[in-house]
């Protein structure tokens, strides 16, 4: 992620490992790159702050109505 401009790119983070899921989006908050989470597939996999955190920082947030119900009801958002 480091030979990735800030300020001219944005990142999606999607459906993959929880592991690397996590990675991508710790590695774009820590530099400032935009992103937009489709985190579907992973969410119930993930730790519910670590969740939260990628969403309080996204771009844009890509969910179906499962997921947006999901999120609601487990990080009290949207």
């Amino acid at each position: 992620y480091e030979e990735i401009d800030p300020d001219s790119s944005c990142v999606i983070i999607s459906s993959t490992h929880a592991a690397a899921f996590t990675v991508a989006q710790e590695a774009c908050i820590r530099r400032g790159i935009p992103y937009i989470y489709d985190p579907g597939m992973v969410m119930t996999f993930m730790d519910v702050g670590v969740l939260k955190e990628g969403i309080k920082h996204a771009a844009v947030v890509v969910a179906n109505d499962y997921e947006i119900e999901y999120i609601s009801t487990a990080c009290g958002v949207m």
